[in-house]
């Protein structure tokens, strides 16, 4: 194999410790560095490595495919803002050091410290590890062409093709262009092994590498083997191999096996024969250890399975560099695209079908569950592949018949109430379990919405007027108990107006909770009715007492002829019942309102409006003073009312007239 590239960049690196301060490889910085002082280089979105021994202190290194794309971030350090950069990027062939990329900034698009940007390469074709330095240089033109050089601002140096010809004006490269920049010409440098992957030649010891499986059409997960021999032309070194596959749906790639044997274990010449898996592995990859069997995956589908290998010294290492036809490599760096001999196979995983049916309890039907965002009717079969994932969802609340709906409680599989189902190996039933719910209403009767304070207690809280009407409602779980209390008395806002509890409609507190239920606290309005004496406090008092009456409810009223307040007499006129006069002992109030009953009393003999128990010209003289008057008057006196019309005129005149001196 020829390692020219590789011992001229071992050359270089060392020729660089002689012409740079910084000794360790991959930083190189001139000692009259002035603008650009430090720089960093890293491979984005792929592996890579670090080098450390006596030339390389954390090399980066990395595989990739021949002609393969890949972006690097430059990162490089800036002392002052106002110079142009230039970059160039060179690879180490042969014996030549071809660029493969550059750029130029102008100090406009630059600051002092930290600037970063992104370069896309490409790899060779051939098939070995190569070297990628990254080159630059910073600094100002000249802009007056006298000398010395100044360090003016040209904010658009470097944005131009012919900037890389003109001499730049100060810095590590004064008096010469950018376009010098090369392999070993640059203020700052930093240098990248990559490792180019595949078919690896010569190939002096490993030939004629085929693989046969033990079935090509598997079920996902199911063990299976593979015979495999290949062709040794050398008596000493080691064998080593590893197993991979491709789903050629995805192109993930996975290894499922591998084996290393020493070389007295193997034939010394010739044709080497081995039966995986093998039955006793020796020294397997960490950290990939040799499993015990070949397992098919378990995902369905076509599958490409492919064997490398390689032969080389040491004998037992898979961390070595190797000898032979995977020379500058380790045999841990066997993969997919990178190896001495690789053997190929298809094998096809079909899917396993079991029955997987999705039910509800204890109701089933429509509008229960949905299958991958589609509503089912329970019980419903499915066929599903093993392996595969469903989402399940339990819909919750569902409506039943009239005032009963179903509430979603747990799935027999554990998950949640929406949840990625995996289909087991083995037919089952998933169940969505629901407990059942009842509307439980409390609502009244014959109340309005001038009802004050608590009407209800249901279930320890209080609840007014505006909770009940039209209804108040909840959902109750089957079985659970309620309890309940209507108020007997609730007040209003209303003066003289109040609600009686009449009845109650529903079972009685406290009750469970078996089906729909509909409490009503059945309300009669009730006025007051205020009955009394004018003057007030005669004796007998009329009948009844005030008190409260149903509404429409007709209450009968009745007054005695004669009363007396303890010291005279009196005898009864009429009664006023809220401005209407009943001139009889006996009447009636309809309750449609609040009312006031008064049984209007004279004194014995009528016409005794002062009281002295005689009715003289006195009387007669206090009747005249208030004639004509009426009711509401301000000189009205009822006692001159000896009538009760509510006028005082020449018919009460008369008959005070009448009783004088009686």
């Amino acid at each position: 194999m020829n390692h020219k590239p590789l011992a001229l960049v071992l050359c270089s690196c060392l020729l660089s410790l002689f012409v740079s301060p910084v000794l360790s490889c991959p930083l190189f910085v001139r000692e009259n560095a002035v603008f650009m002082t430090n720089m960093e280089v890293t491979p984005l979105n792929r592996n890579y490595e670090l080098i450390y021994d006596e030339y390389h202190q954390g090399m980066i290194h990395f595989n990739i495919a021949a002609n393969e794309r890949y972006d690097i971030e430059i990162r490089f350090y800036l002392t002052s803002n106002s110079v142009a950069a230039f970059i160039k990027i060179f690879r180490c062939a042969d014996e030549s050091f071809p660029e493969l990329y550059r750029i130029a900034f102008p100090s406009s698009s630059l600051s002092v410290g930290w600037n970063a940007i992104i370069a896309t390469l490409y790899t060779s074709d051939i098939s070995e590890p190569y070297h990628v330095r990254v080159a630059a240089v910073a600094g100002h033109r000249d802009d007056d062409g006298s000398s010395p050089w100044n360090g003016v601002i040209d904010e658009n140096f470097g944005a131009n093709i012919e900037d890389w010809n003109f001499p730049l004006g100060d810095g590590c490269f004064a008096g010469r262009a950018a376009e010098e920049l090369d392999w070993d010409n640059y203020e700052i440098a930093y240098e990248y092994m990559v490792k180019v992957e595949g078919l690896r030649q010569p190939n002096p010891w490993l030939h004629y590498l085929s693989a046969t499986p033990s079935k090509t059409v598997l079920l996902p997960g199911e063990p299976f083997s593979i015979d495999v021999s290949y062709y040794r032309t050398r008596y000493c070194p080691g064998d080593y191999f590893r197993v991979f596959c491709r789903n050629e749906a995805t192109g993930e790639i996975t290894e499922l096996y591998n084996w290393q044997k020493p070389y007295w274990m193997t034939v010394s010449y010739g044709w080497q024969y081995e039966y995986l898996p093998h039955p006793s592995p020796i020294n397997s990859l960490t950290p990939w250890p040799t499993p015990p069997t070949i397992i098919a995956p378990t995902t369905p589908g076509m599958y490409t399975v492919r064997i490398v290998g390689c032969i080389g010294y040491p004998t037992a290492d898979w961390y070595a560099t190797q000898t032979g036809g995977f020379a500058s490599n380790r045999a841990a760096d066997l993969s997919w695209t990178l190896y001495e001999q690789m053997a190929e196979f298809t094998i096809t995983v079909t899917p396993v079908e079991v029955s997987i049916t999705v039910t509800s309890s204890p109701v089933t039907g429509a509008g229960f569950v949905k299958v991958d965002g589609v509503e089912i009717t329970t019980p419903t079969t499915f066929t599903w592949i093993v392996g595969e994932t469903h989402e399940l969802e339990a819909l919750s609340p569902v409506p039943g018949l009239i005032g009963t709906q179903y509430v979603w409680t747990h799935w027999s599989d554990g998950g949640d109430q929406t949840h990625i189902y995996t289909v087991p190996s083995v037919s089952e039933t998933v169940t969505a379990y629901y407990k059942a719910q009842y509307s439980v209403i409390f609502t009244v009767t014959g109340m309005d919405a001038t009802a004050t304070g608590t009407v209800a207690t249901i279930n320890s809280v209080q609840k007014t007027y505006s909770d009940l009407f039209p209804a108040y409602s909840f959902w109750a779980d089957s079985g659970d108990t309620v309890t309940y209390s209507y108020e007997s008395i609730v007040s209003s806002s209303v003066s003289g107006k109040r609600f009686r509890l009449d009845s109650v409609t529903g079972p009685t507190s406290p009750f469970v909770v078996t089906a729909p239920v509909t409490v009503r606290g059945n309300y009669v309005v009730q006025y007051y009715l205020t009955v009394k004496t004018r003057p007030e406090g005669l004796v007998p008092a009329p009948t009844p007492p005030s008190g409260w009456f149903d509404a429409c409810e007709t209450v009968p009223l009745w007054a005695y002829q004669t009363a007396t307040d303890g010291t005279r007499t009196y005898v009864f006129a009429y009664w006023s019942i809220n401005g209407d006069l009943v001139y009889s002992l006996a009447a009636t109030v309809h309750m449609d309102a609040p009312k006031i009953a008064v049984a209007n009393y004279f004194p014995d003999p009528p016409g005794d409006v002062n009281l002295d128990g005689i009715v003289d010209m006195t009387d007669i003289a206090l009747i005249a003073y208030r004639y004509g008057t009426r009711k509401g008057d301000a000189k009205y006196n009822y006692l001159c009312d000896i009538n009760g019309d509510g006028q005082i005129d020449l018919i009460d005149l008369a008959t005070a007239a009448r009783n004088i001196k009686k």
